[in-house]
């Protein structure tokens, strides 16, 4: 901001304060209202913010989000209630923030960014951002509505996306609890990883579970959190040069993000995903109960993600094998001096027979990798292992000994 106007007029019980923001161009970018009764006692308050200009006249950095080089941002926002008097504020500071569990205020804001751009990531995001406050002695509510009509992460992008999350709060001393009053919703819809990969039907997710603490700590604050989702059944098509798209359909079970941020620490968290299905329509295969758990921002381990399949399944009529459990992890090689190179490893086979291994290894920047399947020794005897164990088509032959394995 290039210049600023403050007008401030007090009485012995009123005060009232008017301020104005505007960019080196004179476009006014910030409008303050706020009134002040019986202020020595217990302050009545009205407080009214309007926001209106081009983006690139606002501090992103303030929310630690990066600085758009386009687009817009409108911003209407009223507050009215009680707090306590402001020479207990003056004692404590606004930073302190306990005076807000002694206050009662009620209010809305409403949030609009136009066409806003992000440098080779994101371009022409409108979005609107609804907010509802109530808040009385350190409880209250808190509703959000948001709509987008381009949301990215990475190489993932939902051309529509919007989401309902109804919230309450607990402010207590030093401890800051938010929650919800209901499962909230979120949608998104025309999403696409990449130009190849795209899902073929919107994604509705039910969040029955929000839960964020405000830890404050004589060395700083701890942010705590945790969320669980539930997502609708989906189709995902993976176009091929000269084949059939690939189709598969996926049950996502649930989804827990969980972690943590302390002041002058990095932040580090998990997701987990449960209860997962894959099922791959025109080859006939089916993977259940699919589990994974990906590490965030843990310091000190190249692990990307440890991974399980329950059940890995031929869904035909004479399967070509037996149902089979894998398991295994996915590494980043970065620790070893080979910057964007990723390994796999798994380990798989019928219960109580652990006979196929998998390792596998891909470059990110060149797209060039290497797999190897193997097949580690097995041992068929009479009255023990037979082929049929493994793979049902060979159910005719019996009372088969020898020893098989392979390598491809």
């Amino acid at each position: 901001f290039e210049q600023a106007s403050v007008s401030l007029q007090i009485d012995a019980t009123d005060a009232r304060l008017a301020g104005k923001l505007l960019a080196a161009d004179d476009a006014l970018v910030a409008h303050l209202h706020a009134i002040a009764r019986d202020y020595p006692a217990t302050p009545d308050i009205e407080l009214a913010l309007n926001v209106r200009g081009a983006a690139s006249h606002y501090p992103w950095q303030w929310l630690g989000v990066a600085q758009p080089n386009a687009g817009s941002v409108i911003l209407a926002m009223k507050m009215k209630g009680q707090t306590p008097p402001f020479q207990e504020l003056r004692h404590h500071g606004l930073h302190d923030l306990s005076w807000l569990q002694h206050s009662t205020l009620t209010g809305q804001a409403q949030l609009e960014l136009q066409t806003l751009s992000y440098p080779q990531k994101v371009t022409g995001l409108t979005s609107q951002l609804k907010l509802e406050v109530a808040l009385a002695q350190g409880s209250g509510k808190l509703n959000l509505h948001a709509n987008a009509n381009r949301l990215a992460a990475r190489t993932l992008v939902a051309h529509r996306a919007s989401a309902v999350l109804p919230l309450q709060i607990r402010l207590d001393h030093d401890n800051w609890r938010i929650g919800l009053q209901r499962a909230g919703q979120v949608k998104l819809d025309k999403i696409a990883a990449t130009d190849a990969v795209r899902l073929q039907d919107p994604l509705s997710l039910s969040i029955p579970q929000l839960e964020i603490e405000l830890v404050k700590k004589p060395h700083g604050m701890v942010l705590k959190h945790r969320l669980a989702a539930t997502a609708t059944t989906f189709t995902l098509l993976a176009e091929q040069d000269k084949a059939q798209a690939i189709e598969a359909q996926i049950h996502p079970g649930k989804i827990v993000l969980s972690g943590q941020l302390e002041t002058g620490k990095p932040s580090q968290g998990q997701l987990a995903i449960s209860g997962m299905r894959l099922t791959l329509a025109q080859s006939q295969i089916q993977l259940n109960n699919i589990a994974a758990t990906f590490p965030l921002g843990v310091t000190g381990t190249d692990k990307i993600a440890d991974f399980t399949i329950s059940q890995l399944q031929h869904l035909a009529a004479t399967p070509h094998f037996a149902p089979i459990s894998i398991s295994g992890s996915i590494r980043n090689k970065s620790a070893q001096g080979q910057a964007g190179v990723f390994s796999l490893r798994a380990v798989g086979g019928i219960p109580g027979t652990r006979y196929l291994t998998l390792t596998g290894e891909q470059a990110s920047a060149s797209g060039d990798g290497m797999a190897t399947i193997a097949i580690t020794p097995l041992t068929f005897s009479a009255g023990g292992l037979q082929p049929q164990a493994l793979a049902p088509a060979l159910g005719e032959l019996e009372d088969v000994s020898g020893t098989v394995s392979a390598s491809a």
